[in-house]
């Protein structure tokens, strides 16, 4: 008797853990921030492709020097949006994206040798109980044991009733 309570308690363990580390994934994915080096090892943004999703932050950070990050369809053609201007080292800029959507951008003196980077901006997913079905079958056939094993108590404590229908 005592094993089986040791074995609930375990199973119990797991399935707060699984339900306590997926509701950690969905509530982290906010506020964050996205780090572009300028300049990194020659005339680029690395990366230069980044994905995030709706109000987090890019923050570009100097690698070299006579660099932007300017927004707007390459070649060279400025949107509006944010332009950190031409710096040097050490330098960083950061911009907020509070809009879904693809914001391409490149560095202002460089754009013609290729220097152009694009911000891939996404509405944050609506948050599921379940990431995984194999997540939502482990707590449901939990559940299923869990009921059979009251149903069995109840037929041998009281034999020929059903106290739980």
């Amino acid at each position: 008797m005592h094993f089986m309570k040791s074995i609930k308690n375990v199973f119990g363990i797991i399935g707060l853990s699984i339900v306590t580390m997926l509701f950690a994934q969905t509530t982290s994915t906010h506020g964050a921030s996205v780090t572009v080096l300028v300049g990194s090892g020659g005339l680029r943004f690395v990366p230069a492709t980044a994905n995030i999703p709706v109000n987090d932050s890019v923050i570009w950070s100097w690698a070299g020097s006579f660099h932007s990050s300017t927004s707007g369809t390459p070649p060279g053609t400025p949107n509006g949006l944010w332009d950190s201007g031409v710096n040097n080292l050490p330098h960083s800029f950061t911009n907020t994206f509070t809009t879904a959507g693809n914001f391409p951008y490149f560095c202002s003196i460089h754009f013609g040798s290729g220097m152009v980077g694009n911000i891939i901006v996404t509405n944050p997913a609506v948050p599921r109980v379940w990431h995984c079905p194999q997540c939502a079958r482990l707590v449901e056939s939990r559940r299923q044991r869990v009921r059979r094993q009251r149903q069995h108590r109840q037929r041998r404590v009281f034999p020929g009733r059903n106290l739980a229908g």
